[in-house]
């Protein structure tokens, strides 16, 4: 074997080194674009779940009792307890009663 075979061969053999590590590099690209996607995408359904989580323990619910509360005060005015009466209801008086005009005047 010549030198200038010896040449060849290490030659053939330093662009074949070149072409796989060109390879190597392209491919551990691709692996750390995937794994960067992959982070991406398990980062934002856990941010979801969290939400998720934190909407639920953090629900509004209705204040039953004020409501109840509320209804009980209300309705203590009788039945005559009204909007525009207010909770005494209209004044009983005998010169209001019985007038055929609008709004007893």
């Amino acid at each position: 074997m010549g030198i200038a075979a010896a040449a060849a061969v290490i030659a053939g053999a330093t662009v074949a080194n070149t072409a796989y590590s060109v390879y190597s590099g392209q491919k551990s690209a691709r692996m750390q674009k995937n794994a960067a996607r992959t982070a991406a995408q398990q980062a934002e359904t856990q941010q979801r779940q969290s939400e998720r989580d934190f909407n639920r323990m953090n629900q509004k619910a209705p204040n039953v009792a004020a409501i109840m509360a509320r209804n009980r005060t209300a309705s203590s005015g009788g039945p005559g307890g009204t909007f525009l009466t207010g909770a005494g209801g209209a004044p009983v008086s005998g010169g209001m009663l019985g007038r055929t005009s609008v709004l007893g005047s």
